[in-house]
């Protein structure tokens, strides 16, 4: 089971979204040790693999910056891998100008 994360106007398929990268089942526990050290509205809407959510450029810009501060506060090898990974989708959606979509597979 994977959790898509798909920059574009839409999720939908006629607005051709591109799927950026995945967040993997084995990745949801360092979500969830993210979330034990700072409580993040990406984070938590993330978490929830079996529904889809979106995220508009403004809840983008708030989102980097929280990932950002979780860099410096020490996260494991782990963390800071998903943490850069999360970080280069939501740069990729900024650069686009576009909305950030994660799909629930």
């Amino acid at each position: 089971m994977a959790y898509d994360l798909a920059v574009g106007k839409s999720k939908y398929l006629k607005d051709a979204p591109v799927v950026v990268a995945s967040i993997c089942f084995k990745e949801y526990p360092l979500i969830c040790a993210l979330l034990k050290k700072s409580d993040n509205f990406f984070l938590r809407n993330i978490c929830d693999q079996f529904s889809d959510s979106s995220f508009s450029v403004a809840e983008l810009c708030q989102a980097r910056t929280e990932l950002g501060e979780l860099l410096v506060g020490g996260p494991s090898d782990e963390e800071r891998h998903l943490l850069h990974k999360l970080l280069a989708v939501i740069g990729y959606a900024l650069d686009k100008g576009e909305m950030l979509h994660g799909i629930a597979d």
